[in-house]
């Protein structure tokens, strides 16, 4: 999973970073810094999940949730502030941030909110492969086992895919398990 940060607070950006990296060491987590730069950045990096903080010159939190949300409908984006004011949170939730959370960030939550993340984007690509099998007039039934070796890879439209479905799962894959992703 690739998680970026934008946050116009260099060591605020270097602490939710580290406690990222700690909690999620399979992760890539990218300071992005803050403003049109940030937007440039998660535009190359494409990542499935941004935290941004709601004050930052240049471009606040919310307009960075209004343009990341309409590049990249994907990628979920919680918004960090020490503001703990209604409308921000009432905005932010009516632009499609993922969630809200109160600085400092603590460890636990954000390992929390990257879980709760990680099982979104699993849910989505189980109902993507779902459909597909349905729209060939395969069932339920037909979808022997799937395991997923990176979830992520799945939204990311530059990485080709192949799904397939065989009717003798013994005859398609010899170990009786297909891998997607």
């Amino acid at each position: 999973m690739k998680i970026c940060v934008a946050d116009d607070e260099q060591e605020v950006r270097e602490n939710i970073v580290l406690k990222l990296s700690e909690t999620h060491p399979h992760a890539e987590v990218f300071d992005v810094g803050y403003g049109f730069d940030a937007l440039e950045q998660i535009r190359l990096i494409r990542p499935e999940l941004v935290f941004a903080d709601i004050r930052m010159p240049e471009m606040d939190g919310l307009e960075l949730l209004e343009r990341v949300t309409s590049d990249l409908p994907q990628t979920k984006v919680i918004i960090l502030t020490g503001y703990g004011q209604f409308e921000y949170a009432q905005k932010a939730v009516h632009l499609g941030a993922t969630d809200y959370l109160l600085k400092p960030a603590d460890a636990d939550e954000l390992k929390q909110l990257v879980e709760r993340t990680y099982e979104r984007l699993a849910k989505q690509l189980l109902k993507d492969v779902t459909e597909a099998a349905a729209g060939l007039g395969a069932g339920d039934e037909a979808i022997w086992e799937l395991t997923f070796g990176n979830v992520a890879l799945w939204f990311d439209e530059r990485v080709p895919k192949t799904i397939r479905f065989a009717v003798d799962v013994e005859e398609a894959v010899p170990n009786g398990i297909t891998t997607v992703c």
